[in-house]
């Protein structure tokens, strides 16, 4: 005749995400142990967190036999630059139970990890302001037209394969500026006119093919490159390689017998 009426209770940390920073889409384990073997009813139970000021859930994945591990996948928007923070344990329906019955003591004082260095950053980069384009002027054959998109944060430009572009079209000429190099936060792209290129009315900015490079944060979100709202005025950035050529007959002087000093 046995008698158990101690509860299972947390033991040593949580077992926390390696610190880093994580984008929309990572993973976020976190494994919850107890002192002695429990069974799992349901799987209805959750890990509450904090990331940023918004509450959220990290739901049961998988389970040992004295262990839960709970996970969260990072959602678009969530942002914490100085720790995620994790609140409590919830059982929602199920049980957490020892093999007499006891319901585990979920409370998790004490058992908290260190999160510093646990940060989300799943808010992608987006264009800021207009592009930077050519200064207003008619451009001829083999002159560069240089454009410079600029992010709202700092990037990290993977070249690999085709090189990214910037669409344009010249008259009703389809046409695309290359990439060229990066900074800290912008991507400049260049196009040199060709001959038969003319647009006597401005040409137009059309949009970004990555190609095969990529264009990300540091935490691996990839840049929203809507050019919506960030396009300037490109009316007076002209094109002519059209030559002048003369038109029409040369206008001589009347036929007629010219003394000295007559014009």
């Amino acid at each position: 005749v046995r008698v158990d009426g101690v509860a299972p209770a947390v033991t040593g940390t949580i077992t926390p995400p390696n610190n880093g920073t994580y984008a929309a889409g990572s993973n976020l384990d976190f494994t919850v142990t107890f002192d002695e073997n429990v069974t799992v009813t349901g799987t209805g139970s959750t890990l509450a967190l904090t990331i940023g000021s918004t509450p959220v859930f990290a739901t049961h994945l998988s389970q040992t036999a004295n262990s839960i591990t709970y996970r969260y996948v990072v959602q678009a928007g969530n942002l914490d630059i100085d720790g995620i923070v994790v609140t409590g344990l919830q059982t929602n329906g199920s049980t957490i139970k020892d093999a007499a019955g006891n319901n585990a003591d979920v409370s998790l004082t004490g058992h908290l990890p260190s999160l510093a260095g646990v940060r989300v950053d799943a808010v992608a980069p987006a264009v800021l302001g207009n592009i930077t384009a050519p200064i207003a002027d008619s451009y001829r054959e083999g002159e560069v037209l240089t454009f410079k998109v600029t992010f709202n944060e700092n990037i990290v430009v993977t070249v690999g394969g085709a090189p990214s572009t910037l669409g344009l079209t010249i008259g009703s000429t389809a046409r695309s500026a290359t990439f060229v190099n990066s900074d800290a936060n912008s991507v400049t792209y260049s196009y040199t006119v060709l001959a038969g290129d003319n647009d006597a009315d401005g040409i137009d900015i059309g949009s970004i093919d990555l190609g095969g490079m990529t264009i990300r944060d540091a935490a691996g979100n990839n840049a929203v490159l809507s050019l919506a709202g960030h396009l300037p005025s490109t009316a007076a950035i002209l094109v002519d390689t059209t030559a002048p050529a003369v038109s029409g007959n040369v206008a001589v002087p009347a036929n007629a017998t010219y003394v000295a000093g007559t014009q």
